[in-house]
């Protein structure tokens, strides 16, 4: 198990996320891209299509930091979400567009395709934290 590191520092926070992942990348089904996100196939859907990036999407998730601490999850809301491919952070954009309708995955998105050393104000998020998303993608808006 990791953990997060509780400090602003960002060398501790870049370290953490340097180990998860080369440890991640050895586990089984789990697959890196060209740009180092991760992911591992979950479920597969029935559908065909596959969103691109100036799509809106309609999707269920949970996000997660290293040490699995939920920061959101549209599950606990007991409803999906929309969001438009192009205004969401590099790896979860990039994630997306992998999968097809009623796929389910796990993405492991790196600090630097995340929310980098600026993660939003208020969050648990680290500076340069990789977070895990458990992504459903329901729909395809437009």
């Amino acid at each position: 198990m990791f953990t997060a590191c509780s400090t602003n520092d960002d060398d501790c926070n870049s370290q953490a996320q340097e180990n998860f992942l080369i440890e991640n990348q050895d586990q089984h089904g789990v697959i890196e891209t060209n740009s180092g996100l991760q992911y591992k196939i979950l479920s597969e859907g029935a559908g065909e299509l596959s969103p691109s990036a100036s799509d809106i999407v309609e999707v269920h998730y949970t996000g997660r930091t290293i040490d699995g601490v939920v920061f959101d999850s549209s599950y606990e809301r007991g409803e999906t979400a929309e969001f438009p491919l192009n205004q969401v952070i590099p790896g979860f954009s990039e994630g997306i567009q992998l999968m097809n309708l009623g796929d389910t995955y796990e993405l492991y998105i790196p600090g630097n395709l995340a929310y980098g050393n600026r993660p939003p104000q208020g969050s648990i998020i680290c500076p340069n934290g990789t977070l895990i998303f458990e992504v459903e993608l329901i729909d395809i808006v437009n």
